[in-house]
């Protein structure tokens, strides 16, 4: 999830910021980010919302690549 840590650094974002945007634990963020956790669909509609709030343009696609890769 390179443009995840993009994203973060550019909004100078933690870990457990994403982590409170979305429910979820600064563990599982930092999971997501390593790729060793998938997010479920909702943590993935719920993290492009957030990404959105900000950077109102980004897609799906720019922000996790293709969809074979969320569970």
């Amino acid at each position: 999830m390179d443009e995840l840590r993009r994203f973060m650094a550019r909004h100078r974002l933690t870990q457990e910021d994403i982590a409170q945007a979305i429910d979820k634990t600064p563990q599982f963020v930092s999971q997501m980010i390593l790729g060793t956790s998938n997010p479920s669909l909702s943590t993935t509609k719920a993290l492009l919302a957030f990404v959105q709030s900000r950077e109102p343009g980004m897609t799906f696609e720019a922000l996790f690549g293709t969809a074979d890769k969320v569970a």
